[in-house]
């Protein structure tokens, strides 16, 4: 599986050719093949200072989230590069984290209800981790029995990272 998603667009007087590449560990903007690096982050998102037609720079904001994925902000308009997800894509992407969650009340009760702060730390990276890969494979998938089923494996798959680490931890 290729982790790497690349997002080719265009934008209104900014010259050539710009596209983002990310990752679960990254971003990276490229204007005429050359990497552009951040000038800033805020709320509005990771901030890259692009050429325009007339030779002067202007401000490109690259924010994301679930459920619409990757928008540019330029000139105080929003472009969507990715497929927003529908309904039912939310919540298949949410079982990984109903998954974890559950096998983690099942731990709590075996344990005795020793759940602590890097269990939950874990819960939650887990989870997140999953969510964000499994809505990615869904924004490329349409058909809802191969949707289902990447579900169910990324689900099982970030459920068993957490075990996995939260056993590991558990010994030290």
């Amino acid at each position: 599986m290729n982790w790497t998603t690349t997002l080719p667009f265009i934008l209104d007087n900014v010259d050539g050719d710009l596209k983002i590449t990310y990752n679960p560990w990254g971003q990276k903007f490229y204007q005429n093949g050359q990497e552009i690096k951040r000038t800033g982050f805020s709320f509005a998102g990771m901030k890259y200072k692009v050429q325009t037609t007339d030779g002067s720079d202007n401000m490109v904001s690259v924010k994301g989230n679930l459920k619409n994925g990757r928008q540019i902000l330029f000139r105080g308009e929003t472009i969507n590069l990715e497929t927003p997800l529908s309904t039912l894509e939310i919540i298949l992407s949410l079982l990984p984290f109903l998954f974890i969650a559950l096998v983690s009340f099942g731990m709590l009760a075996v344990t005795g209800g020793r759940f602590g702060v890097i269990d939950a730390a874990l819960l939650g990276g887990c989870g997140a981790m999953g969510m964000q890969m499994l809505a990615n494979m869904l924004r490329e998938e349409k058909n809802t029995g191969i949707q289902l089923l990447y579900s169910i494996a990324v689900s099982l798959g970030a459920t068993f990272l957490f075990v996995l680490l939260a056993l590991i931890i558990g010994f030290f």
